[in-house]
């Protein structure tokens, strides 16, 4: 592969850069009359923050850093923990079962904090050096919201209308809730029965295979977990931040990787079956893909499968691989690459390959 400079770096024009020229523009209109800037960004903790990972994040904290100095307008970022993401599989009976991170055993202690820690770290470092306060909440804390559940029963007694959006390809709603006993659950809702569902109601049950059937009652005020997919999270998720924004008067912000900007799309039709117009959407931001040599995603379920990425630094791997070599030296690198983007929207609408940042560090690092 041909060695590059950062300098050799092309700016191919893309419609979205060239009508607006500067992230002042972009932004310019959209916070006119607002009174704050709420940020949302999301990440299952399955593993350490890798190169995409760290990027995602740093964008969202710098663009929040941009807004506040450019409009000055208070930025906050809310970081959601999906602690209900699988850590741990097993197939019985044809049937996959699934342990959520937060029950699934590792080191002396459980797979969400073993790696939770290092994205607390990573934000609060960037909090440091932004002034950009963060919050986490967990998927716990989000599911018992009443607005939630009260969202999550609309969706089950609209089901024809919402299915075919959110999961065209199985027909049907994904909701799950861990067995009592062994906290297992059926991954793909082949065993769950709605037993009993009115409007502000539902009584669910499933199988587990080693105890049995049990159940759930679902209620906007009860607090029994209750799991659910990534499009009806999504779309229950975007419902309640429009709220939220709202009441604030606020600039409602989703930043996401750019492998999820079809979401976005489905998002909004979703939203529409909700009554919410044009101007009630969110404002979104998908930050740059980073891509290995054949264009494809740096994924962090990949990363992890020895061989697959042998021709990367490890210090592009994970954050904890970055520190160790780099310290903050590494963090900075990354971070003011980020700062770029957030203000120059022909660097931030477009992708960058692992090669561009082992150019980047290289120049870097020998300056």
């Amino acid at each position: 592969m041909v060695n590059r400079n950062v300098s050799d770096v092309l700016y191919p024009p893309v419609v979205i850069a060239h009508i607006n020229g500067t992230m002042e523009n972009y932004f310019r209109w959209r916070v006119k009359n607002k009174k704050e800037v709420q940020i949302h960004y999301s990440s299952q903790p399955n593993g350490y923050p890798h190169l995409g990972t760290m990027t995602g994040l740093m964008t969202a904290f710098a663009i929040g850093e941009f807004i506040k100095e450019h409009f000055d307008l208070p930025s906050r970022i809310l970081f959601e923990q999906l602690e209900n993401a699988p850590g741990y599989k097993i197939e019985r009976g044809g049937i996959t079962y699934q342990l959520m991170l937060l029950d699934t055993p590792m080191r002396d202690t459980n797979k969400l904090d073993s790696y939770m820690d290092s994205f607390v770290d990573l934000m609060s470092w960037l909090s440091g050096e932004t002034g950009i306060e963060y919050t986490i909440m967990s998927y716990k804390d989000f599911q018992e919201k009443p607005f939630v559940r009260s969202s999550l029963l609309e969706i089950m007694n609209r089901a024809e209308e919402f299915i075919p959006i959110l999961n065209p390809k199985e027909g049907k709603l994904k909701i799950r809730f861990p067995c009592n006993e062994c906290r297992y659950m059926d991954e793909d809702c082949e065993t769950l029965k709605i037993e009993e569902l009115r409007d502000n109601y539902a009584r669910l049950s499933m199988k587990c295979f080693t105890h049995g059937t049990y159940e759930i009652e679902i209620t906007p005020d009860n607090k029994e977990f209750v799991d659910f997919n990534t499009p009806i999270r999504n779309a229950i998720k975007e419902r309640y931040f429009v709220e939220e924004a709202k009441k604030a008067n606020a600039l409602n912000l989703m930043v996401d990787g750019a492998d999820w900007v079809g979401m976005g799309e489905l998002m909004n039709h979703v939203l529409g079956l909700w009554g919410y117009g044009i101007e009630d959407l969110p404002t979104r931001i998908y930050t740059p893909l980073i891509e290995d040599w054949s264009g494809a995603k740096f994924s962090k379920s990949v990363y992890v499968k020895e061989g697959v990425y042998d021709y990367i630094p490890p210090y592009l791997m994970t954050y904890p691989e970055l520190v160790n070599k780099y310290g903050e030296d590494g963090l900075t690198i990354l971070l003011d690459e980020t700062r770029e983007w957030a203000r120059d929207p022909k660097k931030l609408f477009r992708n960058y390959t692992v090669e561009y940042f082992k150019a980047l560090f290289s120049e870097k690092l020998s300056n």
